[in-house]
């Protein structure tokens, strides 16, 4: 957004040219805005170029702290055969499968699975195994 000095309604800014932009996450979201302003419109164009770069960068800082808190909270509150039963499932792994490889029982895995799906605030196992390889929870090697 550009607002021209004569845009302005105040006195005090009829001489200030304003930037702004946005800054937006990945699921679409405004966090903020970055707004520049200067009064020599000859560096507008380039103070709109730099406001570009600072909310894509921003935006990307921010999501690499949220993904981190995330983490930090999901490691806490997932225990580690929930963290083995969704590297299973990440690697296709069917609930007999993962249970043998456990050495625990299918039932068990069933309900591991329930609780999986509760913590990381999803509909299903599909959807938790997704969450978790975001969230670093995962690795498919």
């Amino acid at each position: 957004m550009y607002v021209r000095p004569q845009e302005h309604y105040c006195k005090i800014f009829k001489k200030w040219h304003c930037i702004a932009s946005p800054i937006i996450v990945e699921n679409g979201e405004i966090v903020g805005y970055v707004d520049i302003s200067t009064i020599d419109k000859k560096i507008v164009d380039e103070v709109s170029i730099v406001i570009k770069l600072l909310t894509e960068k921003i935006a990307i800082e921010y999501e690499k702290i949220v993904k981190e808190e995330e983490v930090n909270e999901m490691k806490i509150k997932l225990n580690d055969n929930q963290i083995k039963i969704l590297a299973l499932e990440a690697k296709g792994y069917k609930e007999l499968g993962i249970a043998e490889t456990l050495g625990i029982e299918v039932v068990t895995v069933k309900y591991h699975k329930r609780k999986i799906v509760e913590k990381l605030r999803v509909k299903n196992i599909k959807e938790a195994v997704i969450k978790a390889i975001k969230l670093g929870l995962v690795d498919l090697d």
